[in-house]
């Protein structure tokens, strides 16, 4: 990715983004980010690094956040696989049947100890 600012977005959008953040998710968190200079926004995401949308500069992302920890960010294999899943089955309704939820509920259930219908109760039964 280099040392060169790739297409930053501009102040105005950066700020709108960071503004939204905080009325919306954490103006904690956005205080705690600026305050150790950190207020960094990840895009464009492949392998070990990222660049930051608000000025362009390329990172190497030293964190490994959940999800890249061993296959890096954008992994080509790995998104072709969770394509391939997409196309085959979707998340679904949790409660309805379906053939994926089932095998799989089996095949936890193989695996665990004890009454498996106590780990599979449809959203918010009570579980004695």
């Amino acid at each position: 990715m280099g040392a060169k600012k790739l297409n930053a977005m501009s102040a105005k959008k950066k700020n709108e983004i960071f503004k939204q953040f905080g009325e919306h998710i954490s103006q904690g968190q956005i205080r705690f980010l600026m305050a150790g200079h950190l207020d960094i926004m990840e895009t464009r995401r492949k392998g070990v690094a990222f660049v930051d949308g608000k000025s362009g500069k390329a990172y190497i992302d030293c964190f490994s956040s959940a999800g890249s920890f061993n296959t890096g960010r954008c992994n080509a294999k790995v998104v072709g696989a969770f394509c391939a899943q997409a196309d085959r089955s979707d998340m679904g309704t949790p409660n309805l049947l379906s053939v994926p939820k089932i095998e799989l509920a089996r095949k936890l259930s193989s695996l665990a100890p004890g009454d498996p219908t106590r780990c599979f109760s449809p959203a918010a039964e009570p579980i004695p």
